[in-house]
């Protein structure tokens, strides 16, 4: 059994900046102003390579890649020990394992703070140019959707976060915590974040990009790559994804 399996995923890798407080990208990550380039430091943005570097050569880590689906597997038949995932995923493997499941907070270099994560997942939106009946019928439903009770079910039902804080007063919710209390780590994680730029997340429109640059960086390591040479590339590249876009808007 291997010890731990971290998903080459750029989301992640955002998630590990952010719990040490460091940005993604200078200007208060582009929330005081456009980006121009990385935020992170050297130190920070290369300590996640190191980590994996140091497991790899404990011959601890689990390498599946870009594939989520292989980890959670390997973790279900106790090919691996821990992963690291969305809180999403916590009720399905909980439910499914075929051993009892602990949960934790996310890891942070020992010479770090513990900030805290960024908030995400899925987005509901509503779309303009519709005749007003339709949008006050999809601003009822949204309404709806955003009630305690049902944010409540929402959050027991698959692991994700509500929304509304008062969901997690609910009955339902109080109740399935009893009896699972492995989704409440997650919740109290967010509510124990520091809130700064960095737990904020990053606003940029080639994200997308940096995170695919990044997960390339990451499988490098994973597959014996020198850690100095892949995390040059991130940097190198996503600075240039930065240039890029701004120059496309004429920045």
């Amino acid at each position: 059994m291997k010890g731990f399996a971290l998903q080459a995923y750029g989301w992640l890798y955002e998630q590990l900046l952010a719990n040490q407080g460091a940005l993604l990208m200078n200007n208060d990550n582009g929330r005081s102003g456009t980006p121009t380039e990385i935020g992170f430091s050297d130190e920070e943005g290369k300590s996640v390579f190191e980590w994996v570097e140091r497991m790899i050569e404990d011959d601890t880590f689990a390498n599946y890649g870009t594939n989520s689906d292989n980890m959670v597997s390997g973790f279900m038949s106790g090919d691996v020990a821990m992963f690291l995932q969305s809180s999403a995923s916590v009720k399905n493997v909980v439910e499914n394992a075929p051993f009892e499941v602990g949960v934790a907070f996310l890891p942070y270099p020992e010479n770090k703070d513990r900030n805290g994560v960024v908030i995400g997942g899925a987005s509901l939106w509503m779309v303009d140019g519709k005749p007003e009946s339709e949008q006050m019928a999809a601003w009822d439903f949204m309404k709806f959707l955003q009630t305690p009770e049902v944010q409540a079910q929402w959050h027991v039902g698959t692991g994700y976060f509500a929304i509304n804080p008062a969901a997690y007063d609910e009955d339902v919710v109080v109740e399935a915590y009893e009896t699972m209390p492995q989704l409440k780590v997650t919740v109290d994680q967010l509510q124990a974040t520091t809130s700064n730029y960095a737990t904020q997340g990053a606003i940029m429109d080639m994200i997308p990009e940096a995170r695919r640059i990044t997960e390339t960086a990451l499988e490098t390591v994973y597959n014996g790559g020198a850690v100095d040479d892949a995390y040059q590339s991130v940097v190198d590249q996503i600075n240039a994804a930065i240039e890029q876009a701004n120059r496309a808007r004429g920045e």
